[in-house]
This record gives structure tokens, C-alpha cells and sequence, in this order.
């Protein structure tokens, strides 16, 4: 039977002592050998909660981009899945690839959302993450009938473009402006590592931004009813790095004294 995000399935439970076990050892293995390009963290008060954050890989439209998965253990894990959750998604008005709805909700076999290889408890939560990572690819993404059934509205050639300027928008500075607030939704080690990473790759967010604003003359597309406005992104970009500086500034300074 194909699984669904179900709330019910993880509310108020206490987690087995075979899924702590399993968790641990699972963000054990991955703090050993990171996966390229994923990021992970447990919430501070419940193991079994999992957040994660992996990146668009170089040369796709996704570049650069950190998306946010929310990874949810049960009772029966790793005998079962665990529940997952894509959050990148502007609050359900963006969807980035025809395998993720802009809900949130994730088609991936591994999953039991749909057919294909079945989920083993020789799966572990990196790769789960390999695996949506790698479902956010130009060449992968190509649409074709066994995946009618999750796409809303068209999906063609001129969506890449759309994609590109929606991971800049969304994935890179909604991402970091959320590590910003008082209210992050990321447990504080892995805020840290993606304000780190932004501070570590801004030049070539400038670029791209940049690079954009110089094609497209003016910076303003069209798809689908939006205008990408890529100069307003560049301000944007450059507002978030002052931002992440002044922060990163105060905590040293917090440090030192």
C-alpha cells in the first residue's frame, strides 16, 4: 500500500527503543562520512525528528539551492520508512520538480509514496537524501507519462528558467533569511552550517545573479504569470551577506569576551 504524510503516525509517541537505535546510528554513519552537498541534524529535544537540507547540484538549474527536508522516524523505523516532508516551497506557491508536489508531498518509490524499488532497512536517512537530492537534476526532472498523475499545470523547456531564478528566490535566500529569525526552523548546529556555507559560496550566488540580470536585459521574465526580477534578487543577495556577516561579527565577539 503506497504511505501517505500521515500526522497521526508520529504525534505523542514515544519512540521505540529500536528507532532511537536505528536514528542514532544513522546520524552517527552520516556525521562519519557526510554525503557531498547534505546536511543534517536531529531536533534538539527528539532524535527521531530529522531535519536535513541538501543542495542543487553545480551546472543544473537548481545550483546552489538548499532544500529543505523534514524526516520523521516512527516506531516501526527502519523497518518502515520514515515519514519525509520536502518544506522548500515558499509556503505552497512553488514547486520544483514533477515528482514533488508544492505541498510538500514527496513521489519516490523508496518512500512507499509510489511503485518501484521498495524501502529495506539496509536504507538509512543519507540516503534517503542521495535520493531526493538526486531527484532535483534538468535531465531527471524530464516529464513523461509515468508521472502524469503528479503534475499540475504544464511543465516544459521554459520551466528551467522559472527553476532557476525559484531556487535563487527560495531555496537560497528565503533558506538563509529563515536562519535569520528568531524563529529559525533549523536546530541551531545546522542553521550555523547553512549561514557558513551561504557566507562560503555568496560570490557565486553574486555571479549567477549577475550573470542573469546580463541575458535577460533588465532582469525581468515572465513564465507562468511571475516576473523574475533579477535585480531586485541581486539587492537581495547582498543584504542577506551583511546580514549573515553582522551575525557571524556579534557571535565572535560573544566568543571572545
Amino acid at each position: 500500500m503506497l504511505q501517505s504524510w500521515n500526522e497521526s503516525m508520529y504525534t505523542n509517541l514515544t519512540p521505540s527503543r529500536k528507532c532511537l537505535e536505528r536514528v542514532t546510528r544513522d546520524l552517527a554513519e552520516y556525521h562519519a562520512d557526510p554525503p557531498p552537498g547534505v546536511f543534517m541534524a536531529p531536533e534538539e529535544d527528539n532524535v527521531t525528528t530529522v531535519h536535513a537540507v541538501v543542495t542543487g547540484a553545480a551546472g543544473t538549474s537548481y545550483q546552489g539551492g538548499f532544500f529543505h527536508l523534514l524526516m520523521k522516524c516512527t516506531n516501526s523505523y527502519p523497518m518502515s520508512p520514515p515519514q519525509v516532508r520536502f518544506l522548500t516551497t515558499d509556503g505552497g506557491r512553488v514547486q520544483f520538480s514533477p515528482h514533488i508536489s508544492a505541498t510538500g508531498h514527496i513521489c519516490l518509490s523508496l518512500l512507499g509514496t509510489m511503485s518501484g524499488q521498495p524501502w529495506t532497512p539496509a536504507h538509512n536517512l543519507s540516503s534517503v537524501a542521495l535520493s531526493i537530492q538526486s531527484m532535483l537534476d534538468d535531465s531527471i526532472n524530464c516529464v513523461d507519462a509515468a508521472f502524469e498523475h503528479v503534475i499540475t499545470g504544464f511543465w516544459g523547456s521554459g520551466r528551467w528558467k522559472n527553476i532557476r531564478y525559484d531556487t535563487l528566490r527560495v531555496a537560497v535566500c528565503g533558506t538563509i533569511e529563515s536562519c535569520l529569525e528568531d524563529s529559525c526552523p533549523f536546530p541551531a548546529v545546522l542553521r550555523d552550517r547553512l549561514l557558513a556555507k551561504f557566507a562560503e559560496d555568496f560570490t557565486k550566488y553574486e555571479t549567477m545573479a549577475k550573470e542573469e540580470l546580463a541575458n535577460n536585459q533588465g532582469g525581468i521574465l515572465a513564465w507562468f504569470g511571475a516576473e523574475n526580477k533579477y535585480e531586485t534578487l541581486l539587492t537581495r543577495l547582498q543584504k542577506l551577506k551583511e546580514g549573515v556577516d553582522e551575525r557571524n561579527g556579534a557571535n565572535n565577539g560573544a566568543a571572545a569576551s
